[in-house]
């Protein structure tokens, strides 16, 4: 019965994998997700038959090439499919959900959030974009999961609503804060609204401590790159970097952290 679960899952995880491809190539260009339903080849237009759409299978048949114009289909495709298939069967396995908790809530929190990480995760480092509609919707799913939401408040120190509220003025006021400062003393946009936007809306989920942590990651993560960068020569002086893959990388540490580990969140705020 666990072989048929993880195989169910894995499948599940590679299909939306494939619909995050479709997010990230649709929505920096404002295009509808939903229309046409059907993928279509990004260079010629033609819509892909269903026979060419099956997750990292279709790629390898189609040895790499699109079917009708032969243009080469990224390896950024199959990759998504298969990253997502692994992280949901890992998460699944991780949190072991049953009927008699709220952890198949969490799960389903949790494969939410994954899938957001990752689209915008690829949109900020091709059109350093974090589109609207994905801060948005972590927003919408964390206030309205926020009472079934274990992640919230587990002492009990505060209704989860007002946690997850809590989060989300934290996540987002925090990155408005250190922009608005930037933009005062360099004269420059020191950080993008969408940055703002999605730790507003890791923020909704995870609490006001967990944002914390994850700001706090996404910083030392940014700065190692930065500094990095800059002594190997990949990087110039004021060069922009997109910051919303460290927003998530810190996102996702922290979602492990407060899961397995959550006193440690306490002891991370005393010092």
């Amino acid at each position: 019965m666990i072989f048929l679960d993880s195989i169910f899952v894995f499948l599940i995880g590679l299909e939306f994998g494939s619909f995050a491809n479709v997010c990230v190539y649709r929505w920096p260009r404002s295009l509808s997700i939903l229309s046409p339903t059907r993928s279509f080849c990004p260079w010629c237009k033609i819509k892909i038959s269903w026979y060419d759409n099956i997750p990292v299978v279709s790629y390898f048949n189609l040895k790499r090439r699109c079917r009708h114009c032969l243009s080469l289909i990224s390896f950024r495709y199959p990759f998504v499919e298969l990253v997502m298939g692994l992280l949901w069967l890992g998460t699944y396995f991780a949190i072991r959900p049953t009927t008699q908790n709220l952890s198949w809530m969490f799960l389903l929190i949790v494969w939410c959030f994954i899938f957001i990480l990752i689209v915008t995760t690829f949109t900020d480092f091709d059109w350093r974009i974090i589109p609207n509609e994905a801060s948005y919707f972590l927003v919408i799913v964390g206030l309205i999961a926020s009472p079934l939401n274990p992640l919230l408040s587990a002492d009990g120190s505060m209704p989860r609503v007002g946690e997850s509220i809590l989060g989300l003025v934290t996540g987002g006021g925090l990155l408005f804060s250190l922009a608005f400062l930037g933009k005062l003393i360099f004269k420059k946009e020191a950080m993008g609204g969408g940055d703002i936007k999605l730790a507003a809306g890791i923020g909704t989920i995870l609490g006001w401590k967990a944002i914390l942590l994850t700001l706090m990651l996404a910083s030392v993560f940014g700065g190692m790159v930065s500094i990095g960068g800059l002594l190997i020569g990949s990087l110039k002086r004021n060069q922009y970097i997109p910051f919303g893959p460290f927003i998530n990388l810190g996102a996702f540490i922290s979602i492990i952290v407060k899961w397995f580990f959550p006193k440690s969140l306490d002891l991370f705020l005393k010092i």
